[in-house]
């Protein structure tokens, strides 16, 4: 075998291994690529199921800012309810100053000591 039969064998080789690598990848792809018909399906089935998670993520986002709105209602309420509570509280302590001075007033001498 002379120099110019090698460079021929080794060009079919290399030409051979590129082709069955050609062939192969075209076989693999058609092998695993989605049939026809379930491709596209799989794809509405999935954009379908995509458009229905959002409207929910948009109903649970309503939801929470109406129930947020509920909350600040509600605590607004309470803390009326609270300041309302302080005045009566207030009110009475000083019924209660302005009664012990009006009996100290009227009564000097009854002290009791216990």
């Amino acid at each position: 075998m002379n120099r110019d039969e090698l460079i021929l064998v080794i060009a079919g080789a290399l030409f051979g291994a590129v082709l069955l690598g050609w062939v192969l990848r075209a076989l693999y792809s058609a092998l695993n690529a989605p049939s026809g018909a379930h491709g596209p399906h799989q794809t509405a089935t999935l954009i379908g199921r995509l458009e229905q998670a959002e409207a929910a993520r948009m109903e649970a986002e309503a939801g929470l800012v109406e129930a947020e709105n509920a909350m600040i209602a509600r605590l607004r309420q309470i803390q009326a309810e609270l300041d309302d509570a302080d005045q009566r509280a207030a009110q009475a302590e000083q019924q209660m100053t302005e009664m012990r001075e009006a009996w100290v007033a009227a009564f000097p001498d009854d002290r009791r000591d216990n």
